[in-house]
Order: structure tokens, then C-alpha cells, then sequence
């Protein structure tokens, strides 16, 4: 049986039905030039605040209006909606909150701020163990604006699609540098052995979008004493000083994975 889909947009200090709001279908396909962010609900305030503060920056740096209200107002606003929405028997929501532009081509953007909507989607959501470790695969590529959590994703995912069809789950990207810096939506931490001494280590920001699950595992690690060690990750390092690792992500977790040398590529690398 299908799963609802409840959705609304944000519309003078409430979330209003979509149906009730101004917002135009064909509207929706500027889905591409957007700021996004994802998260599973019920979700604690300070997590809900992060996830808040990101995506109305990243909406910023593309232009976009934030919303007139303050932040705080933002997230109560939100929260109350999230409480009347029903969920899965788990009691989970599946969360997206996206800002796009509200009204003409993109031809028409200068330099003024860009008229913005901000849509709610909530779908329920039954989370699924993993069974086993993640298999990957290797593809070159560098996604534009890496830093922002935008919607242009036709070619991660597309990428992510050929891995599966090889058999694999997910890919790693591999930059010009050889530098191993994320997954398809997801941050990625590798367990490192160097002269006998086991460190857990994760590409620098400057190379990968800042995850709000990759903060939450960073802020673990420091509290229990074994900090993460931010650096670039060669690929050379593969097999060799790295076997291991997991992927972060706000909707699937931790998720483990191991890497048997060689990792496969899944697209011929000129």
C-alpha cells in the first residue's frame, strides 16, 4: 500500500496545506536550483536547529530569501506540524524540507534576492537493518558547489544507479587529487592502521559537505575520547592502511562497509 505523503509550505509564520497555498505545481521542477535538507522525525531540538540553520544558509548562499521569521519561530512552526502529522507504526517520519524559487524562469535572477518557497514533505518511514557490510565501488567525480546541499543530483544519482547495477550499493567519489571524499548523500569515515595503532579518520571539510550526522559522530567520538582525525584520504590507502569504514547519513545512520583491495570502478577513468 502506498505510504501518504503529507506536505506543506511554509506561508506567513505557519506550514498551510499545500493544497491551501499559493504554490504552483509546475513550480516544483525548480526542484534543481534548491537548498534541501533531510532528517528523520521525532529528532531532538538541537539536531532539528542544525539541520534548520543549514539548509536556510545554504538557501542564502544561492540567493534565496530565508524566512521572515525568526529562526526559532521557523522551528516551533515546524515541530507543530511534524506532531499532527501521522507516522509508520515505528513513529517515524521521513523529513524533507526544501527552499526553491517561487516564480519565474531562471533566466530572470540578477542580482536581487531570488522570491522564495519552503515546502515540507513528510512521508512515514520504517527504518531497515543492514544485514551486512556496504559493497562500493570507486567513480571519479567532483559534484559542483560541494559545500551546499542542493537539489542538482541527476548525476550522483545516476552514478550511484550504474554501482547498482554492477552490484554494488553506493559509490565513493574520487577527486583529481585521488582524495576519496563522500558517497552518493552520505559522509564517509575510514578505520586506518598505521604501525599497529588503529585511528578512525574522515575527509576535511574542505572537501565534503558538512553532515548533520557526521557532527553528531564527530561530537560521540570527542566525548568518549578517541577524537576523528580530519585529513584527506589517498585512494592509494586502500587496502593497505584502510579496510574498513562506514557511511554517515541523517535518514540512514551508520552504515558499515569494507574495502577489499582493489575497490571496483564503476565507470572506465580516462
Amino acid at each position: 500500500m502506498p505510504k501518504e505523503t503529507h506536505c506543506g509550505q511554509w506561508l506567513n509564520g505557519a506550514i498551510q496545506p499545500l493544497e491551501e497555498s499559493s504554490i504552483s505545481r509546475v513550480e516544483s521542477s525548480y526542484y534543481g536550483y534548491s537548498a534541501f535538507t533531510s532528517f528523520l522525525w521525532p529528532l531532538e531540538p538541537r539536531w532539528l536547529e542544525a539541520h534548520l540553520q543549514r539548509v536556510t544558509s545554504h538557501a542564502a548562499h544561492l540567493g534565496m530569501i530565508e524566512p521572515t521569521e525568526s529562526l526559532e519561530a521557523f522551528q516551533h512552526g515546524i515541530v507543530h506540524w511534524l506532531q499532527g502529522t501521522s507516522a509508520s507504526p515505528s513513529g517515524l517520519l521521513r523529513v524533507r524540507l526544501t527552499a526553491f524559487p517561487a516564480s519565474g524562469g531562471l533566466e530572470t535572477f540578477s542580482n536581487q534576492k531570488i522570491h522564495t518557497q519552503w515546502v515540507i514533505q513528510a512521508i512515514p518511514y520504517t527504518s531497515q537493518e543492514q544485514s551486512k557490510p556496504l559493497q562500493l565501488g570507486l567513480v571519479r567525480y567532483t559534484k559542483a558547489l560541494p559545500h551546499i546541499k542542493h537539489g542538482s543530483l541527476a548525476e550522483p544519482f545516476y552514478l550511484r544507479r550504474l554501482a547498482k547495477q554492477q552490484g554494488l550499493d553506493d559509490v565513493l567519489w574520487v577527486n583529481g587529487d585521488d582524495h576519496i571524499t563522500e558517497a552518493t548523500s552520505a559522509n564517509v569515515f575510514f578505520e586506518t592502521v598505521t604501525g599497529g595503532s588503529l585511528q578512525w579518520v574522515t575527509p576535511p571539510l574542505t572537501q565534503c559537505l558538512a553532515g548533520i550526522c557526521r557532527q553528531q559522530v564527530m561530537e560521540n567520538a570527542l566525548v568518549k575520547g578517541q577524537p576523528i582525525i580530519e585529513r584527506p584520504i589517498a585512494l592509494e590507502e586502500i587496502g593497505i592502511t584502510v579496510c574498513r569504514g562506514f557511511l554517515t547519513n541523517a535518514i540512514k545512520g551508520i552504515q558499515p562497509f569494507e574495502c577489499p583491495q582493489p575497490l571496483p570502478w564503476v565507470i572506465a577513468t580516462s
